[in-house]
């Protein structure tokens, strides 16, 4: 089943989501990104849903430095649960699957905050040209590592 039936789908599909065991995440990202030093960097999962890059159980970025924007508000309030020293950013942007309520247009938010790593899995196949821009946020000195599904 496609992720947005998951959040956006009908009661019964929804009602599979805690079954979800989306992993792999970070051991794809580590490998891309040829096995980092991933202590004390700020990483900004930009569509991260409801963090889980976190959920792999591989992972090994600690939650205060972790950063998650996405346009779903359940996702996020899932993954505050399940994570609540991480940090959870609504990016209430319009997207067709994802979000049909949100605001067209709507620039990304800058948190003001330089970020070592940001990480978007299977982000850009979702989103028009005009969005496929680098977040705010990135540095000279910072890392993007994305996947396209």
């Amino acid at each position: 089943m496609e992720e947005v039936h998951l959040w956006r789908g009908s009661a019964e599909q929804r009602a599979l989501r805690s079954e979800s065991t989306k992993s792999g995440q970070f051991a794809y990202f580590s490998r891309q990104l040829d096995y980092p030093d991933w202590s004390g960097r700020l990483v900004l999962d930009f569509g991260g849903s409801a963090g889980n890059l976190l959920r792999d159980p591989d992972c090994a970025i600690r939650p205060e430095d972790y950063y998650c924007v996405d346009v779903i508000r359940e996702a996020l309030e899932e993954g505050r649960k399940r994570f609540p020293a991480a940090h959870w950013v609504h990016f209430n942007h319009y997207n067709c699957s994802f979000s049909p309520e949100g605001i067209d247009g709507l620039p990304i938010p800058d948190m003001g905050i330089e970020f070592g790593m940001i990480l978007a899995y299977s982000v850009f196949t979702h989103t028009t040209r005009e969005d496929m821009q680098t977040p705010p946020m990135a540095t000279a000195s910072g890392v993007l590592g994305h996947q396209h599904t």
